[in-house]
C-alpha cells in the first residue's frame, strides 16, 4: 500500500510517526498499542498499515495483529501460546521507501479465528506479548471498530494506549464520546485521534497551482 512520495496522506502520516518515535523515546507510549474506530468503514485497517509502513521506513520492525487477515503462512496469535511457539513467524510486507534504500518489512499476523474475549483476560495473552515486544519495536493491534466488539475492548483493557481513527463526516459527536468513555471504563488511554477524509475546502484556482508541485493533491 505504498503512497507517492509528497502526497497529503503521505506527509500528515509522517507527522504521526513522528509523535509516535518522540513519545515512545520519551517513555511517554509504549511499544505496542490498539488502532481502532468508532464505526465500520472509516478507514481503520488502510491507516493501521499505511502507520505500519512508515514506522518501517524510519528502521522499526513492526507487527501489525488483525482479527482476520490470515492470508500469512505463519503462526497465529492463539497458535503461539496454545502451542508454545517461540517464533512470530508471518508474511513479511514491503514498505514504501526510497528509491535505492533497502526495504524493511511491515508483519502481519492474525489474532485466530477461535480467538474468544476469556482468552484475551488470561495470562498467557500478555505472555506472548511480551515475547513479541521483545522481537519487534511496534505493534499495532487493528482491530473492530469499537462501540461493536468486546474482542476490541477486552484487548484495550490489557494494552491500554489506543488511537482513534475517525472517518471524516462519518462518526457523529455522541458516538465519538460513548467510545471515549468506553476506552476509559476499560482503562484505556487514548495517545490520539486520526481524522481520516478530511479534505479542506481549496479554491479551484489554487488546486491548480499546488497541484503539479505535489502530486496526488486532490484526490
Amino acid at each position: 500500500m505504498s503512497i507517492p512520495q509528497n502526497h497529503p496522506v503521505q506527509i500528515a502520516l509522517e507527522s504521526v510517526v513522528d509523535s509516535i518515535l518522540i513519545a515512545q523515546s520519551k517513555g511517554e507510549l509504549g511499544k505496542t498499542f490498539v488502532v481502532t474506530s468508532c464505526r465500520s468503514k472509516e478507514g481503520k485497517t488502510t491507516v493501521s498499515l499505511c502507520l505500519a509502513e512508515q514506522l518501517a521506513a524510519q528502521g522499526q520492525r513492526v507487527l501489525v495483529v488483525s482479527q482476520q487477515g490470515s492470508e500469512n503462512g505463519g503462526s497465529t496469535f492463539m497458535e503461539m501460546w496454545r502451542n508454545g511457539d517461540n517464533s512470530a513467524e508471518a508474511k513479511p510486507r514491503e514498505a514504501a521507501v526510497g528509491e535505492g534504500d533497502p526495504k524493511p518489512t511491515v508483519t502481519r499476523m492474525a489474532l485466530g479465528e477461535s480467538c474468544r474475549v476469556a482468552d484475551i483476560l488470561g495470562d498467557e495473552f500478555k505472555q506472548v506479548l511480551a515475547k513479541l515486544e521483545s522481537e519487534y519495536d511496534t505493534i499495532l493491534f487493528d482491530l473492530p471498530c469499537y462501540a461493536d466488539s468486546r474482542l476490541a475492548s477486552s484487548v484495550v483493557s490489557q494494552i491500554s494506549d489506543v488511537l482513534l481513527v475517525v472517518g471524516y463526516l462519518k462518526a457523529s459527536r455522541s458516538s465519538i464520546d460513548a467510545v471515549c468513555r468506553q476506552i476509559e471504563r476499560d482503562r484505556g488511554h487514548l495517545v490520539g485521534v486520526i481524522i481520516n477524509g478530511y479534505k479542506p475546502y481549496v479554491p479551484r484556482w489554487l488546486e491548480k497551482c499546488i497541484a503539479p508541485i505535489c502530486p496526488g493533491f486532490g484526490n
